[in-house]
């Protein structure tokens, strides 16, 4: 083996090892989206607040958070509340109802 084919080589398996990366991550994508399509969401304790629904709802949230290498508590915030930015942030959970279900 020459030199010349032993970078031909290094560079194969640097470019394989880049595809194979990014079907990871794509596979990571895919999954967390279908985990997403899976969380229920009820009416919470308060007017106008929402959580999610049960436990299957909170395991879905838990695996999709998981595959997007997120904070569990961030992504059902983002899921559950919205902001109004006034001058001042104004943090309201959002209801089944005003979600539109």
């Amino acid at each position: 083996m020459t030199l010349k084919n032993t970078w031909k080589l290094k560079r194969l398996w640097i470019s394989l090892e880049s595809l194979l990366m990014n079907r990871d991550a794509i596979s990571r994508v895919v999954a967390a989206i279908l985990h997403l399509g899976n969380i229920g969401i009820a009416d919470g304790d308060e007017i106008d607040s929402s959580q999610p629904k049960d436990e299957k709802s909170l395991y879905h949230l838990r695996s999709a958070a998981e595959l997007l290498m997120c904070d569990i508590k961030a992504l059902e915030d983002s899921l559950c509340k919205w902001i109004i930015v006034l001058y001042i942030f104004v943090v309201m959970a959002l209801s089944p109802a005003a979600q539109g279900k």
